[in-house]
């Protein structure tokens, strides 16, 4: 079983490296400012935080002993949630309270053969009337703070940039990053 939870720490850590910039500004769960894996709320991720996701998610910890690692309020930790609590680890946790863009997928690094891509994410402290463009198109933003919308994507480019943009009713504009796909 150790080997298992060292693998999965390490697929963490792997994957973390190649989505280097995640679309989100700063990480967050279940729609407040939780920074991913913060367990103690001290605004930082360590490695036996890191630890405890990976034992909930190999059911060896209950899920309720961090809800920090729950970003989407399934009640399970996921490798993804894991990877979050590993960005934050490494970049620090977002302190900020204002509006964050954060796309769910496709993860930055994804590659795909495809002709067109479901950009998909949520908006954490939306202020009211908040609009949300992909790559300049603009995507429903729902009552719960979720989005989707599919882009076409250039087959000239080896790297295809999405960037999801929120304004609201004064124009002040807020990025995801313009990280490429």
């Amino acid at each position: 079983m150790e080997t298992v939870k060292r693998t999965l720490l390490a697929m963490a850590v792997a994957v973390s490296s190649f989505v280097a910039m995640n679309a989100a500004i700063g990480p967050a769960g279940a729609g407040t400012d939780v920074c991913a894996g913060d367990c103690n709320n001290d605004i930082s991720v360590t490695v036996d935080e890191i630890l405890i996701g990976v034992n909930i998610a190999l059911g060896q910890t209950p899920p309720g002993s961090c809800g920090a690692f729950d970003s989407d309020g399934s009640g399970t930790v996921t490798v993804d949630e894991i990877v979050l609590a590993v960005q934050a680890a490494l970049e620090g946790c977002s302190t900020s309270t204002g509006p964050r863009i954060i796309i769910t997928s496709p993860r930055n690094g994804d590659f795909t053969l495809e002709q067109s891509l479901t950009v998909a994410g949520r908006v954490v402290n939306a202020p009211t009337g908040a609009m949300i463009a992909v790559n300049g198109a603009p995507a429903e933003l729902r009552t719960d703070g979720t989005f989707s919308i599919a882009i076409q994507l250039d087959a000239d480019l080896i790297l295809n940039p999405v960037l999801a943009e929120m304004s609201d009713a004064a124009n002040a504009v807020s990025h995801s990053g313009d990280g490429s796909r």
